[in-house]
């Protein structure tokens, strides 16, 4: 009979493959994206500013799982090709990152490509088990208290009058 693990064990195992498989679906959603001659840290950004709107750089800094001088320097280059944009608010220290129009065409246009990626490495798990682990990372997020996944689906198809209202249900805080 194999020995029981520890909580310290076993804890070190779960945080390892948490590791393992966040890296391995990032590879190859990354990998479909240089194809094209894109960037999944700007695939990042833009993903999450569309989805959840305008954010600050240091919440996004958290929410993307990237330092913050990265952060700065790919929103710079994201501002300059027209993908999004900051806005000051009443702090003036404080900018809002938004994602442009350009920015969600853009990000509508390769969420196939990411989603088409994450499919294939998840292809060995049934549409059961990728329930259950998608119920188990939502319940391990929400046991450490940490900001939960946005429930949205990526907008791999046509956006409707019904998204946009769902999307931005209130006066942007912007304007």
């Amino acid at each position: 009979m194999p020995r029981r693990q520890s909580s310290t064990e076993l804890a070190e195992e779960i945080y390892r493959l948490v590791c393992q498989s966040r890296r391995t679906l990032w590879m190859e959603a990354n990998h479909a994206l240089e194809a094209r001659g894109e960037s999944i840290f700007k695939w990042q950004i833009v993903s999450w500013v569309t989805r959840n709107g305008p954010t600050t750089q240091r919440d996004l800094s958290y929410a993307v799982s990237h330092h913050p001088a990265g952060i700065s320097r790919q929103v710079d280059e994201l501002e300059a090709a027209g993908m999004v944009r900051r806005q000051s608010v009443k702090d003036r220290r404080r900018l809002l990152v938004e994602s442009t129009l350009k920015g969600r065409r853009w990000f509508r246009a390769l969420s196939a490509v990411v989603m088409d990626a994450v499919d294939t490495s998840l292809s060995g798990l049934s549409e059961g088990q990728r329930r259950d682990l998608r119920t188990l990372l939502r319940g391990l997020l929400d046991a450490m208290g940490g900001p939960g996944c946005s429930s949205k689906p990526f907008p791999t198809r046509k956006v409707t009058k019904r998204d946009r209202s769902e999307a931005h249900p209130a006066k942007s805080p912007l304007g």
